[in-house]
C-alpha cells in the first residue's frame, strides 16, 4: 500500500488517469489480506488435524497421545464447523457475484472526473465567422452561470493546415471546474439543460482525456458513432436523420446528432473539347487558366519589415464576383488571340455538399450520441435493435457501430 501511496499526490492529468490505478490496487490488497486471515488459516488447520489423526492412529496409546487425540478432536470439530461456516458462506457470496456479473454493464473505460468539460458547439456550414463568433460567446456565458465553472477558453474554427482542420462554425469549448454541494451528474444535467437553449446549434460535452480517446477509437469526439456509408449523400443525410428520429427516446442517450451536411450553391465549369481543339489550347493549358485565374497562383514571394509574403497572381476579385464575369474572362489562344472563356467552356450554377467524408473509399456520414447514466453496451445494443426494427436501409447502404 505504501508504495502506491505517492499515486495518490499526482496533480493534473497524470493524477486524474492514475489515481484510480492505486484505489484498484489497494482495495484488491485488502481483500487478500482478508482471505489471508480468515479462509487460508482454516484450510491450513483442517488439513493439520487430518495429518495428526493419521499419525495418532498409529502412535502407541500414550497419555501424550490421548490427550493430544482429545485436543485436536476438539479443535477438529471447531474447524469444520468454522469451514462449513465459511465454505457455506463463500460459495453464497460466489453465486451472488455471479449473478451481479451478469446483470452488469460494459464500457470500454470506466467514466471518471478529469475536472475539466471539453464542449464542442457546431452550427451549419456556411456560417460567418462573426455569427459563430456570437453563439460560441453566448455558451461562454452560459457555462459562466454555472457555480463550478470559473473559467472558460474557447476556439473557434482551426487553421486548414491544421492536423484537425474545422470550418468556423465550429466552436471547442475547455471549461475547469470543481465540484462543490452536488454530483458531477447533476452539473452536468445543467450543463446540457442551458447549452440546450442555444438555438440552430449541436452540442457534444466531453472531457480532455476521454474525448481524445474517443476521438482515436472512432474518428469523431462522442462515445457512440454510428457510421453509415454510401453512395448518394443527400440520401445519406436523410437516412441518418432517420436514424436519429428512431433512436433519440432511448434512456442514456445524450448529444444526439447528425453530422452537418448541407448543399452549397456552386459553379461548375466544363471544357468543350471540340472547341478547345479548334483554337488549339490543350486541356493541361485550359486548366491552368481557371485555377491561375479564380484560385490564384503563387509566383514569388516579398519581404516587408523582416516578413514575407507570398506574390500570388490572379483576376481581381471585381472581375470574377459573378458568373457573367467569369464567363467573359479572355484567354489566349494559340495564335496569339483573346477568346472569351464561354467559347471554350460550359460555366453554369450549381449545388454541391460543404464537405465530403469518406473511409476505406466509402463516403460516409455519422450519426455520434454521449452515454449519460447508464453503460455503453446496453445503449448500443438498444441502439442496433431499434435502428433493425424501424430502419430499412437501400441496397449498397450499411452501417457501422
Amino acid at each position: 500500500v505504501v508504495s502506491f501511496v505517492p499515486l495518490f499526490f499526482l496533480t493534473g492529468m497524470e493524477g486524474r488517469m492514475l489515481v484510480p490505478l492505486g484505489i484498484a490496487f489497494i482495495v484488491a490488497l485488502a481483500a487478500s489480506t482478508v482471505v489471508a486471515l480468515t479462509v487460508t488459516p482454516v484450510l491450513c488447520s483442517y488439513l493439520l488435524g487430518k495429518d495428526k489423526k493419521k499419525e495418532e492412529r498409529e502412535s502407541s496409546d500414550s497419555y501424550v497421545a490421548r490427550k493430544m487425540k482429545q485436543w485436536y478432536g476438539a479443535a477438529l470439530a471447531f474447524v469444520l464447523g468454522h469451514k462449513k461456516i465459511v465454505l457455506g458462506s463463500t460459495i453464497g457470496l460466489f453465486v451472488v457475484a455471479l449473478a451481479c456479473f451478469f446483470t452488469l454493464g460494459r464500457s470500454f473505460l470506466p467514466p471518471f472526473n478529469e475536472g475539466s468539460f471539453t464542449i464542442n458547439i457546431s452550427s451549419l456550414p456556411g456560417i460567418s465567422l462573426e455569427e459563430s463568433d456570437k453563439m460560441g460567446h453566448r455558451a461562454e456565458e452560459l457555462l459562466l452561470s454555472i457555480p463550478e465553472i470559473q473559467t472558460v477558453a474557447r476556439k473557434t474554427g482551426r487553421a486548414e493546415l491544421d492536423e484537425h482542420a474545422l470550418g468556423v462554425n465550429v466552436s471547442e469549448i475547455e471549461a475547469p471546474f470543481e465540484l462543490k454541494d452536488r454530483s458531477r451528474s447533476e452539473m452536468v444535467a445543467e450543463v446540457r439543460e442551458k447549452l440546450g437553449t442555444i438555438v440552430g446549434a449541436n452540442i457534444e460535452i466531453g472531457q480532455p482525456i476521454s474525448h481524445r480517446i474517443d476521438a482515436m477509437l472512432s474518428g469523431t469526439k462522442a462515445n457512440i458513432a454510428i457510421k453509415l456509408f454510401g453512395d448518394d449523400l443527400n440520401r445519406m443525410f436523410t437516412l441518418g436523420n432517420e436514424i436519429k428520429g428512431a433512436i433519440q427516446d432511448i434512456p442514456g442517450i445524450a448529444d444526439l446528432n447528425v453530422e452537418q451536411q448541407i448543399e452549397r450553391p456552386q459553379l461548375i465549369i466544363s471544357p468543350k473539347r471540340e472547341m478547345l481543339a479548334k483554337f488549339g489550347i490543350s486541356l493541361p493549358e485550359f486548366s491552368e487558366f481557371v485555377n491561375v485565374c479564380l484560385a490564384g497562383e503563387t509566383v514569388s514571394q516579398v519581404y516587408e519589415k523582416g516578413k514575407s509574403f507570398d506574390l500570388t497572381v490572379r483576376v481581381r476579385d471585381d472581375l470574377r464576383d459573378e458568373m457573367e464575369k467569369i464567363r467573359n474572362l479572355m484567354i489566349d489562344t494559340s495564335d496569339g488571340q483573346k477568346i472569351p472563356l464561354n467559347y471554350i467552356a460550359e460555366v453554369r450554377s450549381a449545388m454541391g455538399p460543404n464537405t465530403i467524408s469518406r473511409e476505406n473509399v466509402k463516403r460516409k456520414i455519422v450519426i455520434s450520441t454521449n452515454v449519460a447514466d447508464r453503460d455503453l453496451r446496453s445503449v448500443v445494443n438498444d441502439i442496433q435493435t431499434r435502428v433493425d426494427k424501424d430502419i430499412k436501409l437501400p441496397e449498397g447502404y450499411h452501417l457501422e457501430y
